[in-house]
């Protein structure tokens, strides 16, 4: 008996493998302090330069919308520049600048690289009242809500 030609062809589409990390330790609690100090210290500058910026650019006259920045209450830029902030540097790169000094990054439980949906999740479950207090238990390595929600980790790189 002859080959089915109305067979489709057989193909791979196996998902491409990001790198897995065969070996970590969980960052330390100082580490996850420092980082978030860092981290801060970048944020702030960067939400003032967000509320000066097109004001100074003269980017509303151009548009001739009638707005000041600075009327925007400092609670919200900041919550909202820090949303960003963590969003855009651990989605691409996995870790913030806070991250990168102290020698840190963000995986998958599973050892992989996290997916942009994991980052995302993770972002907003920081805007949980009091998370914070996750961190507070007696073990040396914490992990925060944000963490474990996501299913991830942040671990030493060095």
């Amino acid at each position: 008996m002859s080959e089915n030609r109305f067979q489709p062809p057989a193909s791979d589409v196996t998902e491409p493998v990001s790198p897995i990390i065969t070996d970590y330790e969980l960052a330390k609690r100082d580490q996850r302090a420092a980082g978030f100090i860092l981290d801060a210290l970048i944020a702030y500058p960067l939400m003032i330069l967000l509320k000066i910026l097109p004001g100074a650019l003269g980017v509303f006259n151009i548009l001739d919308i009638d707005i000041d920045l600075f009327r925007i209450p400092d609670l919200a830029a900041w919550l909202t520049t820090l949303f960003f902030y963590y969003l855009i540097c651990e989605g691409l790169w996995y870790k913030t600048i806070g991250k990168l000094v102290t020698s840190t990054r963000v995986i998958h439980v599973s050892r992989k690289d996290p997916s942009f949906s994991q980052i995302f999740a993770r972002t907003l479950i920081r805007y949980i009242p009091l998370e914070f207090v996750t961190y507070l238990g007696s073990d040396k390595r914490p992990s925060g809500w944000h963490d474990r929600w996501s299913d991830t980790r942040v671990i030493n790189v060095t």
